[in-house]
C-alpha cells in the first residue's frame, strides 16, 4: 500500500490508524501528520470511474472520504 524506504531508525515511515468512529480509519503519518489519499481511476472512488486501481498519495488532512480507511479481514 505504501512505499517505505530502508529503515534508518527514523520514525517518519511509521503510520498510524487514528479512529473515525463507525469501522472507518484515517492512516497518518506520526511525523508529518499528513494522510494516505487516495484518487483516480476506481470504482471506489466516488466519481464513478469503472478502471480498476487507484492512486495512492501522502497529502494533508481533510474531510475526504478518499482519505478514510476501513479494515477488512481478506
Amino acid at each position: 500500500m505504501t512505499r517505505r524506504s530502508k529503515g534508518n531508525g527514523s520514525a517518519n515511515p511509521q503510520r498510524q490508524l487514528v479512529d473515525l468512529g463507525v469501522g472507518w480509519y484515517r492512516i497518518v503519518n506520526r511525523v508529518n501528520g499528513m494522510v494516505i489519499d487516495s484518487w483516480g481511476n476506481t470504482a471506489l472512488d466516488g466519481m464513478g470511474n469503472s478502471t480498476a486501481g487507484s492512486t495512492l498519495a501522502m497529502r494533508t488532512p481533510n474531510n475526504s472520504t478518499n482519505n478514510q480507511w476501513t479494515v477488512m479481514d481478506v
